[in-house]
């Protein structure tokens, strides 16, 4: 593990690999939970390694809700408002990769809970 685990009231994360290209942090959703709805001015891609979990998105009003399950994966663009919740009884783990362009600046924006 690179990073301390981070507990938060949604579940925890943890930071395994911060690199000038890309950082990769494990996600750990608790039953029931949420993330904060986000927007990033970069590229995120998710990996469910366990679990399932609902992610709803916004790119120029236009909405988008997919469910997730274990084994598979959704890719994050730059200014997606972006949320991942997990709505079953089971935890959700994710593996988050970021893509960083040019810097390691990133901007971001944030909502509160449910705000898509």
């Amino acid at each position: 593990m690179y990073g301390p685990k981070i507990v938060k009231d949604w579940g925890w994360h943890c930071i395994l690999a911060d690199e000038p290209k890309y950082k990769v942090k494990e996600l750990f959703l608790y039953p029931e939970k949420s993330l904060s709805t986000k927007q990033y001015s970069l590229q995120k891609h998710w990996f469910v390694l366990g679990g399932e979990c609902v992610i709803e998105t916004v790119y120029n009003d236009d909405p988008h809700i997919i469910r997730v399950k274990q084994g598979h994966s959704y890719e994050i663009g730059p200014g997606v408002w972006h949320l991942a919740r997990n709505p079953t009884k089971e935890p959700c783990h994710i593996l988050e990769v970021r893509y960083f362009q040019e810097t390691k600046n990133e901007k971001t924006i944030l909502q509160g809970p449910g705000a898509l």
